[in-house]
């Protein structure tokens, strides 16, 4: 069995721009990163799960700042249906 590498932290990375399947984008020294749970505007702290040499994709762990595009879900089930 092999061992897990623990993957970096990225911190403070302001999300740029909206990608693919609900994630949002940001570069950090050239390498482009996809980030589960955030929005353009967004200063945040990332966890990578994937770190290839061109693009990495991780998820929040903290919120350094909000961007003044997030908004409140107008719906209690949002986000766990359609």
């Amino acid at each position: 069995m092999r061992k897990q590498k623990k993957q970096p932290i990225l911190e403070q990375v302001l999300v740029e721009n909206y990608a693919a399947e609900g994630k949002a984008l940001a570069r950090v020294d050239g390498k482009v990163v996809f980030i589960e749970g955030a929005v353009p505007g967004d200063v945040v702290d990332v966890q990578l799960k994937k770190n290839k040499t061109d693009w990495a994709e991780g998820f929040v762990v903290a919120y350094r700042s909000y961007s003044e595009d997030r908004v409140q879900p107008f719906c209690a089930h949002f986000g766990v249906c359609g």
